[in-house]
């Protein structure tokens, strides 16, 4: 019986080393994550905190010579393709905002706007958008300013 009891000691502080050590290294695991990406999402502090050992281990080794999360976490085209969604609204996000500016800066300068207008500006690119708010600040007419 009592060597039961040893067996059963033994045991119980194998598993308490293995979970310290698991603790310790998602510590350092995240402490690298943030130093090298900036602050870290729910999901990626989630995800660490869920690792298995192994999973821990080879995130460590990637972390050193890793330049995106991606690289550390082994997931590229996920992550790149939810990357790239993410850029894609950010750039779509970009111009509604200018198209916002400018409509707001024509109402301010011009009063409320001829259909035909609010259509251009409603189906403008990027660079029309700049160059007709730059316009919009010097212009003296909706003519000036749309003058291609």
């Amino acid at each position: 019986m009592r060597e039961d009891v040893l067996t059963a000691v033994n045991q119980l502080r194998a598993e308490g080393r293995a979970e310290g050590r698991a603790r310790g290294m998602r510590r350092v695991l995240l402490y690298q994550l943030h130093e090298g990406f900036g602050p870290l999402t729910p999901e990626v502090e989630e995800r660490v905190a869920s690792a298995s050992e192994a999973e821990l281990v080879a995130w460590s080794s990637r972390v050193l010579r890793a330049e995106t999360l991606s690289d550390v976490f082994g997931d590229r085209a996920r992550v790149t393709a939810a990357d790239a969604l993410r850029a894609e609204g950010r750039a779509e996000g970009l111009v509604e905002g200018r198209r916002r500016a400018l409509v707001v800066l024509l109402h301010g300068g011009f009063g409320s706007l001829p259909a035909e207008i609010e259509r251009r500006v409603a189906s403008a690119s990027e660079s029309e958008l700049v160059a007709w708010t730059g316009r919009a600040l010097r212009g003296k007419t909706l003519d000036d300013l749309f003058a291609d």
